[in-house]
């Protein structure tokens, strides 16, 4: 089902993905509605799953994970036990921030943080590896980001001890 976003909506997240810690008195002035409104807005939003949850952005940099690298990779197969697998690894990986299944020449992808180039090769040999005991894989392109221009890469919880 999807919510109908009207633009008292579209503002209240606008300002919420540019603050969530932003308090529901200071977000009502910003977006210039009553505060019994956001709140109403708010729970509707969260009840209806158009918002999950509250984070932060992290810098990578500062985590000392400064290397960021998509990787993609073209199987031609992917059952659903295969991506039960394939979820086992991702949720073993704590360099892995983001991942997923896509559509066009590949047919899954990875984004991951590293400490250096020296870390983010041999953990890629590595997930390669570990995803070709699963699949016969076609395809296994990896790509440094220099910029990320917009969006944030959520951490996985074990990446902060």
């Amino acid at each position: 089902m999807n919510m109908r976003m009207d633009e008292a909506n579209k503002r209240i997240l606008k300002a919420l993905i540019g603050n969530s810690r932003i308090s529901s008195r200071d977000l009502a002035k910003e977006v210039g509605y009553s505060h019994q409104t956001v709140l109403s807005r708010l729970k509707k939003l969260e009840g209806d799953g158009v918002i999950q949850g509250y984070t932060s952005r992290v810098n990578w940099k500062r985590l000392g994970r400064p290397v960021k690298v998509i990787t993609m990779v073209e199987t031609g197969n992917t059952s659903p036990e295969d991506l039960q697998r394939v979820e086992a690894i991702v949720q073993g990986d704590e360099t892995i921030v983001m991942s997923g299944l896509m559509s066009g020449e590949f047919d899954m992808f990875f984004f991951q943080c590293f400490k250096d180039e020296d870390e983010a090769a041999e953990r890629n040999i590595e997930l390669r590896g570990k995803l070709s005991k699963i699949f016969n894989i076609h395809k296994f392109r990896t790509h440094t980001l220099w910029n990320i221009m917009k969006g944030d890469l959520m951490p996985h919880p074990d990446i902060v001890k």
